[in-house]
């Protein structure tokens, strides 16, 4: 009897000890932080994290995922004392629980870093990028990236009423000069190799049946174009963007990754 009460001791503890270590992590730096990234991480929604639009799904993530996480320890807490009280075997119920227990675990911790090192999860919306991101896509994005570089794929905030953000990539750098004609990119009149990304068929247009298209920057000014010429709406359509629009830069494809 001594050896049972000392194992359901020790279980119950462990369980008190986690629930304590979930307060600490998680709702804690509500209250002592004020870094963006964690204003940005508490403040999302199941709404924002499914894409789904339902009003009532506009709940803290965090939150939610904490209560569940907490319910569900108390529950197995009392799964296990009924079951030490029938002296059955806890083998296979501890091995599962605590799976479970460790899969909830990592998706919060992967949540939560997420936050902290300004990464978002963003799914391609179109084929103005094709052929290297495609319509549905999941890409990892950085927010605020430092250095930008030409040829990077960027996300680019549209300033129009519809909102939301394009997804592009950046042709023209600060104070440069940037010509599309005939059918090509001229970056202060020298020819933009762009057969890394381009399709063979590919060749870049002005819109609205104009020979040719200038692009002054200046010093916090950006061109970019989408790999589809022929279907995307970029810098032809809404012209030069301000850094300040810039809200991210692609770090890697995650579903598909080719």
């Amino acid at each position: 009897m001594t050896d049972v009460k000392r194992k359901k001791l020790t279980i119950n503890r462990l369980f008190f000890v986690m629930l304590i270590a979930l307060f600490f992590i998680v709702f804690v730096p509500l209250f002592i932080t004020h870094n963006e990234n964690f204003d940005v991480l508490y403040t999302a929604t199941l709404e924002d994290a499914l894409r789904i639009d339902a009003p009532w799904l506009d709940i803290a993530f965090l939150h939610v995922f904490v209560a569940f996480l907490t319910i569900w320890l108390l529950l197995t807490s009392l799964v296990y004392d009924k079951h030490q009280k029938n002296d059955q075997s806890l083998g296979l119920l501890f091995k599962l629980n605590f799976s479970t227990l460790g899969f909830f675990i990592f998706i919060g911790v992967f949540y939560v870093i997420l936050g902290i090192f300004s990464i978002m999860i963003v799914q391609v919306d179109g084929t103005s990028m094709e052929p290297n991101l495609s319509d549905k896509q999941l890409i990892v994005i950085r927010e605020d990236p430092q250095n930008l570089n030409r040829t990077d794929i960027v996300l680019v905030e549209n300033v129009d009423e519809d909102g939301g953000f394009y997804i592009k990539r950046i042709i023209g750098l600060p104070n440069e000069w940037v010509i599309v004609s005939d059918k090509e990119v001229l970056i202060d009149d020298k020819p933009l190799d762009e057969s890394n990304y381009l399709s063979s068929d590919a060749y870049t247009f002005c819109i609205n049946s104009e020979e040719y298209c200038y692009f002054g920057l200046s010093n916090n000014d950006y061109m970019v174009l989408g790999d589809n010429r022929q279907t995307s709406t970029d810098s032809r359509d809404f012209g030069r963007v301000y850094s300040q629009r810039i809200r991210g830069k692609l770090v890697m494809k995650l579903w598909p990754f080719w």
